[in-house]
């Protein structure tokens, strides 16, 4: 799939908290993919690794930090009722 949307987009909408029109509309990986078939078999496991790092960080442990807050919040608010939405992309913690 080629993506239409840089590493740079990607950390400008992860800044605004706005992945879901860039990322989570599509059918793929939630991360633009490095890898094509030009690559040397170095190049290529060197973009494997990219790729995988930017979906622990970008997308895994943003979800993790999120979730964190929702049960501190609720830890710290045990006698309120308390309203949380996700967007599909928040929802994998």
């Amino acid at each position: 799939m080629h993506s239409s949307y840089t590493t740079d987009d990607l950390i400008r909408h992860y800044n605004c908290g706005d992945l879901n029109s860039v990322v989570f509309g599509q059918d793929t990986a939630p991360v633009p993919t490095l890898t094509n078939n030009s690559l040397s078999d170095e190049d290529a496991a060197l973009a494997r690794n990219i790729d995988l790092y930017f979906r622990q960080e970008l997308i895994y442990n943003r979800n993790k930090r999120m979730g964190g807050r929702v049960v501190q919040l609720m830890e710290q608010n045990p006698d309120q009722s308390l309203f949380f939405a996700f967007g599909a992309g928040q929802s994998s913690i």
